[in-house]
């Protein structure tokens, strides 16, 4: 006879189990939005898929084109190396970012981020995310 902590042992299994594929499902969903959404406005999603691609620039091709679909996180606690990332990328392709959910200080990267000229702030701090995201 199965005993009600066993009982109780196999339906925790169960609901791990279906919250586990759930959570895949929803993955799969979202990648393929996130593709989708990437391919309409002909930039490149950098996913776990990656790394099996033949990814290579060639020295025939156009690189710019290439490049120009490389957006930049600014989560960069030295105002050296912030500033050098906006100077080789452009404020345009640079996008605000946390390590969430590793520990971050947000009040100090808003703080590095505001010793920039204003437009730039501005962009960096959620203008180009919305730009780049149609929102």
């Amino acid at each position: 006879m199965i005993s009600l902590y066993e009982l109780c042992g196999f339906f925790l299994l169960v609901l791990a189990v279906v919250y586990w594929w759930r959570g895949r499902e929803l993955n799969s969903i979202a990648l393929s939005e996130a593709k989708r959404y990437c391919k309409q406005r002909d930039i490149q999603l950098l996913d776990q898929t990656l790394a099996f691609e033949r990814f290579a620039f060639s020295r025939a091709s156009n690189n710019k084109k290439y490049f120009s679909r490389i957006y930049y996180d600014a989560v960069l606690y030295d105002p050296g190396a912030l500033s050098l990332c906006i100077d080789i990328a452009g404020p345009e392709k640079v996008l605000f970012g946390t390590d969430f959910p590793m520990p971050c200080d947000v009040p100090k990267l808003y703080d590095m981020i505001a010793t920039r000229p204003a437009d730039e702030a501005k962009a960096i701090k959620g203008g180009n995310a919305v730009e780049m995201f149609g929102l």
